[in-house]
């Protein structure tokens, strides 16, 4: 290998190589494709349990202030 610039051209190089050996596990594969559908499948419900309190209370604050308006409604129709 070679470099060229603006300072000037380098002699040849050597190529260095590296490679390392990884070891390949067959065992607990089954396992890991159980624990990662358990995990995923705990996020989903924790997700839609989440929007579930959510939209309860958002149609609780709602009703609320519905109630609130229909009482000073009625207070002032009272008068």
């Amino acid at each position: 290998m070679r470099a060229e610039n603006i300072v000037g051209n380098s002699t040849w190089t050597d190529y260095i190589t590296i490679s390392t050996l990884a070891e390949i596990e067959q065992k607990g594969s089954v396992s890991k494709a159980v624990g990662g559908t358990v995990g995923g499948l705990s996020v989903i419900c924790i997700i839609v349990a989440v929007i579930i309190v959510w939209r309860r209370r958002k149609t609780e604050k709602q009703s609320a202030q519905t109630n609130r308006e229909r009482k000073s409604t009625l207070l002032l129709n009272f008068r």
